[in-house]
């Protein structure tokens, strides 16, 4: 695999603490839009760093939207998928600012979603919903 194409900067800084959000979206659009056995850099230049950004943007968690980061990129001349449906908006919630919470709290959260096999973001948003 030709591997130049791929070295270009997506983002500039993440955060430690960040890592798991900003990356999840980038993953889960590639393991629901790539095509068989396609790698990732492959992908990534298929579907192009703005398909990418703008699907990371409108990412939720659970649910994919993969006509988003499925459409080909101009350079290459790789087959889409088969489309799925888009996310509607009854099933999605547009991803808000972070906020900060208190060591321990993190602590608490990070524990937890260790112990049930899920992300931070998913666990946070699953304790919340459950405040109502």
């Amino acid at each position: 695999a030709n591997l130049l194409p791929l070295a270009k900067p997506y983002q500039d800084k993440v955060k430690e603490t960040d890592i798991e959000t900003f990356f999840e979206p980038i993953f889960a659009g590639f393991a629901a839009g790539k095509n068989g056995t396609e790698r990732f850099g492959d992908w990534v230049n298929r579907v192009g760093f703005e398909s990418i950004k703008k699907a990371q943007s409108e990412y939720v968690p659970g649910a994919v939207a993969v006509s988003a980061v499925a459409a080909p990129a101009a350079a290459i001349a790789a087959p889409a998928p088969a489309p799925v449906a888009p996310v509607t908006a009854t099933e999605s919630v547009a991803r808000l600012p972070r906020v900060m919470i208190e060591r321990d709290a993190f602590e608490a959260l990070q524990a937890y979603a260790e112990a049930n096999n899920t992300t931070l973001t998913q666990a946070a948003s699953d304790a919340i919903r459950k405040l109502k």
